[in-house]
């Protein structure tokens, strides 16, 4: 995805999430696959926009979140499933 269409989402992302802006993001961004739905979805969950960084970093944020919430084993069975930014 190029650099601009990310900082679109990334200017939406930090709208208010009542605005007509942020809503379309948050009811489109599953149709973005899992560059877009991943950082949304993380990026809500953590209040962090995740738009504005790298791969890796997401992937950082999305194994520290579920090493959070499940265990260190949970989130190594995401890693082998496979995040591809």
């Amino acid at each position: 995805m190029s650099v601009a269409k990310l900082e679109g989402l990334a200017q939406a992302f930090d709208e208010a999430p009542e605005s007509d802006r942020h809503r379309l993001l948050q009811e489109t961004a599953w149709m973005g696959g899992e560059v877009v739905s991943v950082r949304y979805y993380l990026g809500r969950l953590i209040e962090r926009n995740l738009f504005r960084v790298s791969d890796e970093a997401v992937f950082t944020e999305l194994h520290r979140y579920l090493s959070d919430v499940t265990s260190e084993k949970g989130a190594v069975v995401v890693s082998k499933a496979g995040f591809q930014g």
